[in-house]
Formats: C-alpha cells, sequence, structure tokens
C-alpha cells in the first residue's frame, strides 16, 4: 500500500524536530538495526526488531500508519469510506474506554446487555456489510467492535500472531496458525479489519461454498508456478491434517461428548440441520498411493473433502464465538455449541484425578434450557446467579442435591455460558480426587487459615489469610503455597493441625503425606 507524500512529508517534520535530540540518536540506533537485517526481512525479524526499539520514534510512526492502513480497508472514493475515516481509531484518547476482550472476567458479550450501538456505528457497519456482501450486520458490528478492542490491547497497535493466539485460546495451537496464515491475505504479518470481518464471518456464518474454500485454504500450501501468483494445493500432509480435525470437529477439537448434563438434550443433532455440516465424508478420500505428486486443486478438493472442511470451518467458527464473546444467532446454535461442549457427569464415574468440572445453579440451568428452546433470542435471561449454592461466609452449603441444586457440567460448557452471559458468578469449579481406590469429585475442600503470629510481649495471633485446598494436597505443597503469603516472607510457615476438638495442636511429621 502506498503512503501518500502528506504522510511522508509529516515523518520528514517529525524527523526535523528531533535533530540533536535522544529521539534523534534512538532512531538512529533502529535506523542501524533494521538495516544491518540486509535487503529484505521477514515479518518475524521485524517484530522482534521492533519490539526491541518500542520506545523509537521510528516504531511509533511505522505502526500509526499500520493503524490508519488498517481501518481505511477499501479503495478511495467508495460510498462510505467518509464514514470509516470520521470514526474514532483504537489507538485515539477519544475513544470511549471499552472492557477487555481478553479477560474472561463474565462480562456479557455484544448482544443482550451490551453497550447501545451508536447510529454512527450503524451506519458504518452497515455499509461494512453491504460492501462485504454479509447479511448479518450485527455480525459485521460484534467483529468490528473485537478487532478494535484486541487492536487497543496489543502493545504495537496491530493484531499480529501472538495477540491472535492470546484471543482464541480454544482452538488447538496447529489450527490456530493456520487460521492466521489464511486470514492475512496480504502476508504482512498482521490482520486488518477487512480481512478480520471477511475471513472470520465465513468461519460463523459462511456458504457451504465459502467454507469449502476456506476450509481448503487452511490445509493448503502454496505451490511455485510460471505465473506470478502461487498456486495452493493440498498435498499428503495437509490431507491428514485435515482428516485428523474432521474426526474431532463434532467435539469441537476436545475430548468431551456431545449431551447436556440434565437428563434431556438440549438444541438437535448436527445431522438434522441443513445448516450444519454431515459428519462422515461424501467421498472416500484418496489414499498415499493415488495421491497426485502435485496434489490437489481446488476444483479437485471441493469434490472430495467437501464434508470435512465445513465442518472444521463450522467448529472453528463455534468456538470463536466463545474466545470472542460473541453470543450464537440463535438460542437453537447456542444449545447445540453448548451440547457439544458438554459430557454428561456420572458421580459413580466422575473420571480421572486431577480432571474438574464446574457448578451451576439449576435454577439459573432451567431458565436457560427454557429460552434455548424459544424459536429467536430472548433478552430477559439474568447473568449466571450461583449465590443460592453458597452461605454467608460465601462456601457451598450443605446439604445441597445435585439436579435439584445444582447441575455438573464441564468446563468447555461453563467457559460458553460465561462468557455470553457473565455472573455475578461465582465460578465454583471442582476437581476430581482418588481416595483410596475410588474416584470421587470433591465437593468440599478443606478450609484453611494462615495467621501471622507478632512476637514479642502479649504476642498476637491475626489472620491474615484463609483458602481452600483439596484433601489430597500434600503437605509440601501446602508449605510452598502459604510460604508465597507476605505473612510467611519473613520466617518458614508451621503447619498444625489436629484430628478433633479434645486434642492438642500438633505438627505433621511427613512433609508427603496428605492433609
Amino acid at each position: 500500500q502506498q503512503l501518500s507524500d502528506r504522510v511522508l512529508r509529516r515523518f520528514a517534520q517529525a524527523l526535523g524536530d528531533s535533530h540533536g535530540s535522544s529521539k534523534e540518536r534512538s532512531l538512529d540506533t533502529a535506523l542501524r538495526a533494521f538495516a544491518a537485517e540486509g535487503q529484505s526481512v521477514n515479518y518475524k525479524r521485524f517484530a522482534e526488531w521492533a519490539r526491541k526499539y518500542i520506545d523509537s520514534p521510528l516504531v511509533a510512526w511505522l505502526f500509526s500508519i499500520e493503524q490508519r492502513l488498517a481501518e481505511e480497508f477499501v479503495e478511495p472514493g467508495q460510498r462510505y469510506q467518509q464514514k470509516l475515516s470520521s470514526a474514532p481509531s483504537p489507538s485515539s484518547s477519544s475513544t470511549a474506554p471499552v472492557p477487555s476482550l481478553l479477560a474472561a472476567s463474565g462480562s456479557a458479550g455484544f448482544f443482550g446487555s451490551s453497550p447501545s450501538w451508536t447510529s454512527e456505528e450503524q451506519s458504518i457497519c452497515s455499509a461494512l456489510a453491504t460492501e462485504m456482501e454479509i447479511q448479518d450486520v450485527a455480525l459485521v458490528g460484534a467483529l468490528r467492535r473485537t478487532w478494535r478492542l484486541l487492536v487497543a490491547e496489543s502493545s504495537l497497535g496491530v493484531i499480529d500472531s501472538p495477540s491472535f493466539s492470546r484471543a482464541t485460546p480454544s482452538l488447538p495451537e496447529g489450527l490456530r496458525g493456520r487460521l492466521f496464515r489464511v486470514l492475512d491475505r496480504s502476508n504482512s504479518g498482521t490482520l486488518s479489519l477487512s480481512q478480520w470481518v471477511k475471513g472470520l464471518s465465513i468461519c460463523f456464518s459462511g456458504s457451504p461454498t465459502a467454507r469449502r474454500e476456506f476450509g481448503f485454504h487452511l490445509f493448503a500450501q502454496e505451490q511455485e508456478t510460471h505465473s506470478e501468483r502461487p498456486s495452493p494445493r493440498l498435498f499428503n500432509e495437509g490431507a491428514d491434517e485435515l482428516r485428523k480435525y474432521a474426526e474431532a470437529a463434532e467435539r469441537l477439537f476436545s475430548n468431551s461428548a456431545s449431551s447436556v448434563t440434565s437428563g434431556r438434550s438440549v438444541g438437535r443433532s448436527r445431522s438434522a440441520s441443513s445448516s450444519d455440516c454431515t459428519s462422515g465424508p461424501k467421498f472416500a478420500p484418496p489414499t498415499r498411493a493415488i495421491f497426485p505428486s502435485d496434489g490437489f486443486e481446488m476444483q479437485d478438493f471441493v469434490g472430495i473433502w467437501a464434508a470435512e472442511a465445513e465442518d472444521v470451518v463450522e467448529a472453528i467458527g463455534c468456538l470463536l464465538r466463545v474466545d470472542l464473546k460473541i453470543p450464537p444467532a440463535t438460542p437453537e446454535e447456542e444449545a447445540n455449541i453448548v451440547s457439544r461442549l458438554n459430557t454428561p457427569f456420572s458421580p459413580e464415574s466422575p473420571g480421572d484425578p486431577g480432571a474438574v468440572w464446574f457448578l451451576i445453579s439449576a435454577r439459573w440451568w432451567e431458565k436457560w434450557y427454557e429460552s434455548a428452546k424459544r424459536a429467536s433470542r430472548s433478552l430477559d435471561l439474568p447473568p449466571i446467579d450461583n449465590t443460592s449454592l453458597l452461605d454467608d461466609e460465601g462456601r457451598l452449603r450443605l446439604g445441597l442435591s445435585q439436579g435439584r441444586d445444582y447441575l455438573v457440567i464441564a468446563p468447555g460448557a461453563w467457559r460458553a455460558l460465561w462468557m455470553w452471559y457473565g455472573g455475578p458468578g461465582p465460578e465454583l469449579s471442582r476437581s476430581v480426587v482418588e481416595i483410596g481406590t475410588t474416584c470421587e469429585l470433591e465437593m468440599y475442600p478443606l478450609r484453611l487459615h494462615v495467621y501471622h503470629l507478632e512476637e514479642g510481649e502479649g504476642e498476637e495471633s491475626l489472620l491474615s489469610a484463609s483458602l481452600e485446598e483439596s484433601c489430597v494436597q500434600t503437605v509440601a505443597g501446602l508449605r510452598e503455597k502459604v510460604s508465597t503469603l507476605a505473612c510467611t516472607t519473613v520466617m518458614r510457615g508451621c503447619l498444625l493441625h489436629k484430628s478433633n476438638v479434645d486434642m492438642e495442636w500438633e505438627e505433621p511429621e511427613n512433609d508427603d503425606s496428605t492433609l
């Protein structure tokens, strides 16, 4: 992309203003380091250089240009360019404060209790949707906001590969890298607004044809040809990766079974949905023996791996809705995602030691269940409220009954609901422990009190902290954890216990024993 003469004159002026100052020296150092890289530099080396000289005015100037170019993503003269250029920049001081997207704090998504849309935002998003031929204007608006949030949170003011990875923790690492490469059509190492909206909208609500082509580019490799542009082709390695991810797409790339915990199913199976992908291949994929040496082109790919490609891209869209806090378009789609992220819980077979589950109020779950059966999204479903499960001290109440008072759901299902609806919560995670030869969900961890003993006249013991620990925690592990508290940084902490109220306090002799 070309820079205007006006921008270049501003840069020249900035260089003149810094003459003889420390800025000039930092600029000279950054330029010399960059020149030492040679005639060209790949993005990885460029990013390392930019982070090292982040305080240099040269780096600041480069990324301010990147920011403006990302906003001005269409050719000048198009009918809504003026609206876009008048929109506040994510890095502008006039931009209203926005909550962090990366912090899973439970703040609601972009619908329901989300901030109201201004007329300017609606106009910009409608123009964006029209230009990109996307029917869902609300989705375009949500994607635009997430892009601006991530840009504002990035130290370099752009969405590069590290910031993209932080924003999409639910995606498998290998698939995350492939997705970023496909979205970055310009190979700049950053994602512009147009690339972000255009690419992710296919994952969320793209047509079958668009998803097949997107899936092809996810697993294809660029092959050098006599033409100016490399030709993407699918080879053995990419086909194997596609098969692997397609097999796990129904479970959204996790080990969860696709069933909702409540004794009844929510939503519908994917095979019954006209908009969802079929679960199996339409044709038997070719074996390595008949795989062409020069790979498959797009037209060959869509006739063989169409179903697998659609499955993978659709599953990516489901997980991105969770990570980016963009609620599904319909209750049916929401129930489908939660169902695929969840696993039925059985008290008799809770899983292996260390497995984590989450408790959720049965009262709130019933409200969500009724909402999930409606034809359109309900805006009156309240945030997740687990306070009815706690006593006055914030501990889990005794005498609670599974099914009547609470349900046990998988981490993926909890995170999806928490990202979309928020709380007060609180988050009630419980782990599976092995006691003897039996595994069970530890509903009531031990409540421990840490005291700070003031030595001297009139020794005084002050409560410094309270914490919950598993009964299978070792004495050595607890010592290490408690020693990090401020009250025990001066001297070694002492662990005391007594088996019943009639016994004296004593210190355990074996640090390998469990609590």
